[in-house]
C-alpha cells in the first residue's frame, strides 16, 4: 500500500505540541518499515524542503514538495493528489486539514477541540479556520484519530459524526532526560 502524509507539522524546527506529535508519528512509521513490521511505502508531502532532522529518504519513503506554499491545503496539495500518477492508496494528515476535493481516502488527525471550548484564546483568524476547517475535514474523513475518549466525545457532539469513524489513540511517552 502506497500511503501519502501531509508532515508539514513535523517540519519545523521548535517542536512542540502537534508537531512533536506529527514527527513521532513519522519516525515510528520510519522505523516499522526499516525493522520489517510494515510492507507499505512512503511519500512525505511538505510545502518546503525537508529539514535534515526527518527520516532520511529511501526508495520507501520519499519526500515530495509541493508548492506554491499559500492555500497548500485548498489549491496545491489538492491538485497534485490529483495529477500523481499512481496516486496514494490512502491520505494522513497530521493535522486538522484534510485535502480538499481529494478522491484519496483521508485520515485526519485531530488533537482536541480547544477552539469550541475556549475561542477567547485563540486569534479571529485561527479560530474561523479551525472551526471551519476542522468540521470539514472530520466528515470528508474516512477516518478520524483523536488522543482521549474525552476528545472523541467532543468530536462526536460537535460534528455528528459516527463512534466508529473515530479512533482514540493515547499519545506515548518521549524519553526526554537521561539520568548517567
Amino acid at each position: 500500500m502506497k500511503i501519502g502524509i501531509d508532515a508539514n507539522e513535523a517540519n519545523v524546527i521548535s517542536r512542540v505540541g502537534i508537531s512533536e506529535y506529527a514527527f513521532q508519528i513519522l519516525t515510528k512509521l520510519y522505523e516499522f518499515k526499516k525493522d520489517g513490521i510494515t510492507n507499505h511505502t512512503f511519500v512525505i508531502y511538505l510545502k518546503s524542503k525537508p529539514l535534515k532532522s526527518l527520516p532520511q529518504e529511501t526508495e520507501w519513503w520519499r519526500y515530495k514538495v509541493v508548492g506554491p506554499k499559500k492555500m497548500w491545503t485548498q489549491f496545491a496539495l489538492p491538485l497534485n493528489l490529483f495529477v500523481s500518477k499512481p496516486k496514494p492508496d490512502v491520505f494522513l494528515t497530521l493535522t486538522h486539514y484534510v485535502p480538499r476535493f481529494s478522491k484519496v481516502p483521508t485520515i485526519v488527525s485531530v488533537m482536541d477541540l480547544s477552539f469550541l471550548h475556549f475561542p477567547q484564546t485563540f486569534k479571529k483568524k485561527d479560530l474561523y479556520k479551525l472551526s471551519k476547517w476542522t468540521k470539514y475535514s472530520v466528515r470528508k474523513a474516512v477516518r478520524v484519530i483523536t488522543i482521549s475518549q474525552s476528545s472523541k466525545d467532543d468530536i462526536i457532539k460537535a460534528y455528528k459524526i459516527l463512534p466508529e469513524k473515530i479512533k482514540v489513540i493515547h499519545l506515548g511517552l518521549k524519553e526526554v532526560l537521561s539520568i548517567k
